[in-house]
């Protein structure tokens, strides 16, 4: 069994219980809703079957059934990233035969089966931060930070973050989504982008904890059904609408889970499961947290409350530094595009803009339509034939994936794709998500459709996350060209684009052989579909507008 992988998931808050991803998600056992009460079932589409050995966590410490003899709660990454690697060490010594070797060279054991780091939400800044501490440990780093010696070596080989809440700057805001679905019309959105830039003020200045950045999300939603209205929508499936002024509705199921883990029936309007809790808590090794007081919440204060002062703050340089390592973990991103509250928009814009040395190719990469392998029709929530399942781009370490018919909790909504996409990044063979054995089929439409008419499109900064450099790649063979080496110009500052375009488009005409170009003098904005490799490409345009979404209560996330 040394082969099969160790997936660990993670979910989000900070203080929400990973309990939701076991018994709502992707658990082996989960919660049925019946006509007039909760049934436990076996899940058929459990990660476990990927085949993978399971991890869930309830970290940092106060979270659903952790605890804390002394009241004392994490403060920082670092003490979240302290304690977790602690834990992993203690688990993995404790199942060495499983999953350990002796004589590793930096530590007293090495982990040899593969491991995956998985979550959503507020796994989106702990996945990233964990792995960068856990690579610097592999290395000997961190050796001043009063850490005890490691007696595990544990080598990453990826994650899975379903959507994720990884860079604040670009992903507080949510009315670029909001628009898209409807929720706001033109005048609202210019209102909300103004405060976006508030927003991101604020973040720049170093203030993580602002109002004006949690507002953003709360004036969708407040304002969803007018004054008059008795439902606003739901910030974690537009899908879904929820009575105002009520708790949280939100995942359908977890007030259960708090009667079924707590023994609390008054948190639950559903008859109790015929169930003793403490039983329950036996089954998970979780009988600790009676003795220690810890009664069961979905989403508990102390640890959020420890860590709300970084609310704002990204790790983006952490992810970065995973994915330019030397090992080359895999990274998938994963969004459910009906999200609001970290929304596809926020994440694309996220990984749009990363300082990573091939963020550029990653932009240009092609987009396509994405079947889930081995998936029957009939195991597709609310599916019409013919559709894909969701939308998917890939350069070198880094996929990120769209799922259609998702919102927030993507395995909960679909989950026999969730299980595929899993078993994807788990057990990858040739070109990943990009395989053959996915039913890869290209998201191309008519060339002239797809071309801008230069003179219709709306004024706008050009932006792009690299400096001087434009990259035309292909699917597979990708090439990078300097903006000199087309032109034959000297680079110029991305600022001077507006007078240099006339230059700019003659040298992708002579190199790529564009098919189609129209030009307005006072635009300057650009968008060309080049042919390269035979293959449709699209360059964009591409700015440093805030997109986003983000928990604008700490209840759940």
């Amino acid at each position: 069994m040394d082969e099969v992988p160790l997936i660990l998931w993670l979910n989000g808050g900070p203080g929400c219980s990973s309990m939701d991803g076991l018994w709502l998600e992707n658990g082996p056992l989960r919660l049925k809703p019946g006509q007039n009460s909760w049934t436990i079932e076996i899940n058929p589409y459990s990660w476990h079957r990927a085949p993978a050995w399971t991890l869930y966590v309830d970290q940092p410490v106060g979270t659903g059934l952790s605890f804390s003899r002394k009241g004392k709660y994490c403060k920082n990454d670092f003490e979240v990233n302290r304690d977790f690697h602690y834990f992993l060490e203690e688990f993995l010594l404790l199942h060495k035969d499983k999953f350990l070797s002796e004589n590793s060279q930096s530590a007293e054991y090495v982990l040899r089966t593969p491991f995956y780091f998985s979550g959503e939400s507020h796994a989106g800044h702990y996945i990233p931060s964990m792995m960068d501490f856990i690579l610097q440990r592999n290395e000997g780093g961190l050796a001043d930070r009063g850490l005890t010696p490691m007696r595990v070596e544990i080598p990453l080989s990826g994650a899975a973050i379903g959507n994720g809440w990884t860079d604040p700057y670009h992903q507080y805001a949510a009315a670029d989504a909001a628009f898209g679905a409807g929720l706001i019309g033109s005048a609202q959105r210019a209102s909300l982008e103004d405060k976006e830039r508030q927003c991101q003020s604020k973040l720049k200045s170093g203030v993580y904890k602002s109002g004006i950045c949690f507002a953003l999300l709360d004036d969708i939603v407040d304002e969803s059904s007018g004054r008059s209205g008795h439902s606003v929508v739901s910030q974690y499936d537009t899908r879904l609408w929820e009575s105002k002024g009520a708790s949280r509705d939100f995942p359908h199921g977890h007030k259960t889970v708090e009667t079924y883990l707590s023994g609390s029936g008054h948190r639950s309007t559903s008859p109790p499961l015929n169930i003793n809790y403490k039983d329950v808590l036996k089954a998970i090794h979780a009988t600790e947290a009676i003795d220690a007081g810890q009664q069961y919440e979905e989403c508990t204060d102390p640890p959020y409350l420890a860590l709300s002062h970084q609310d704002g703050l990204g790790v983006v340089d952490e992810l970065v530094r995973v994915l330019d390592h030397k090992s080359k973990p895999h990274i998938l991103f994963f969004n459910g595009i009906n999200d609001l509250i970290c929304n596809h928009v926020g994440n694309e814009k996220m990984l749009n803009s990363l300082p990573w040395s091939q963020t550029s190719q990653f932009v240009m990469a092609q987009r396509h339509a994405w079947l889930a392998a081995g998936v029957s029709s009939g195991e597709k929530i609310n599916y019409i034939e013919g559709r894909p399942d969701g939308y998917v781009k890939e350069q070198d370490n880094l996929s990120f994936l769209k799922v259609i018919e998702s919102g927030h909790m993507v395995p909960m909504d679909q989950p026999a794709v969730a299980l595929s996409m899993v078993r994807t990044l788990l057990h990858r063979g040739g070109k990943g998500f990009l395989s053959s054995a996915q039913q890869l089929q290209r998201a191309n439409t008519n060339p002239s459709a797809r071309m801008c008419l230069l003179d219709q499109c709306p004024s706008c900064e050009i932006s792009l996350p690299c400096d001087t450099e434009v990259n035309l790649a292909g699917d597979v063979e990708s090439t990078t060209i300097g903006v000199d080496s087309i032109t034959g110009l000297p680079a110029v500052p991305l600022a001077s684009v507006g007078t240099f375009v006339a230059a700019f488009l003659a040298g992708i005409l002579l190199t790529c052989f564009i098919q189609r170009r129209k030009s307005a003098s006072d635009s300057k904005r650009e968008l060309v579909s080049l042919q390269q490799n035979g293959h449709n490409l699209e360059l964009a345009e591409l700015d440093d507008d805030s997109y986003s979404d983000h928990p604008e209560d700490r209840e759940f996330t």
